[in-house]
């Protein structure tokens, strides 16, 4: 499966052409999206998506860069592209498929493609096989790779920034990538939830352009987070005094600190 090109040097176009079936004789089934969807729980078949195990939103959950590795960090991410709780009829016709939704699973794509006809149509009218073959190739591949992109954009921000001289030294103390804000593991799965549907904070990117500058609580609690002192966040700012005995007192300290001494 894939392309010997990476998926650096596609473009958006190229990338669709190889990822979903866009001709109108190409089979439903066809490209590495669907493939991938499809056989979730074969291994062999998710290692063989070369070119989506080379994205960098795979490429940043995978553990090693085996394609082994690849393939379960590919996995976990298309299932949080197709969660069980989003109320969407594309999103419950391809985890049918898929074999994720009950009365699915181990079963052949025809009784899947049963239940997706739900999704696609009612209950009492459930759409035929034939024409969930149809909508599934027109408009359910074509919004699950929208998402998958949005992902991807998302993940290459967050490497470049990452790569930045003026952060990358700023990753939290014992962590291997630069993380965005906050601290803990559970915090951030908070927060990335949250940033999902809101974006990220205006000082979030900062100090790449934003026209946008933290407020001195915020960068008190970066630097509390990245263990260093506000001097440091603002590295990449003119000093503009000569280093005296108030060096040590960069870090701004909490309320009822030596600042609100007279």
């Amino acid at each position: 499966m894939g392309s010997e090109e990476t998926s650096d040097c596609l473009s958006l176009a190229g990338l669709r052409a190889l990822a979903i079936p866009t001709g109108d004789k190409e089979q439903w089934d066809h490209g590495e999206l669907p493939h991938a969807v499809l056989n979730l729980e074969n291994q062999t078949a998710l290692s063989g998506c070369s070119l989506l195990l080379r994205l960098t939103a795979v490429e940043r959950r995978s553990l090693d860069e085996t394609k082994e590795s690849r393939a379960v960090a590919l996995r976990e991410v298309l299932l949080e592209l197709l969660p069980k709780d989003l109320d969407h009829p594309y999103c419950s016709a391809l985890r049918a498929v898929a074999g994720l939704e009950p009365g699915t699973a181990g079963r052949n794509r025809e009784r899947r493609q049963q239940v997706a006809g739900v999704a696609l149509g009612t209950e009492r009218h459930p759409a035929t096989t034939r024409t969930v073959r149809r909508r599934v190739k027109e408009d359910c591949w074509p919004w699950l790779f929208d998402r998958l992109i949005e992902r991807e954009v998302k993940e290459r921000g967050a490497r470049e920034m990452g790569d930045s001289p003026s952060v990358s030294h700023l990753a939290p103390k014992g962590s291997t990538t630069a993380t965005p804000i906050h601290g803990t593991h559970r915090e951030w799965e908070r927060a990335s939830r949250m940033m999902q549907d809101e974006g990220f904070p205006p000082w979030e990117v900062w100090p790449v352009r934003t026209d946008q500058t933290p407020s001195l609580d915020v960068l008190n609690r970066l630097a509390q987070l990245y263990r260093c002192s506000v001097g440091d966040l603002l590295a990449d700012l003119a000093n503009r005094r000569r280093p005296d005995s108030a060096e040590k007192a960069t870090c701004l300290p909490d309320r009822g600190g030596q600042f609100d001494q007279p």
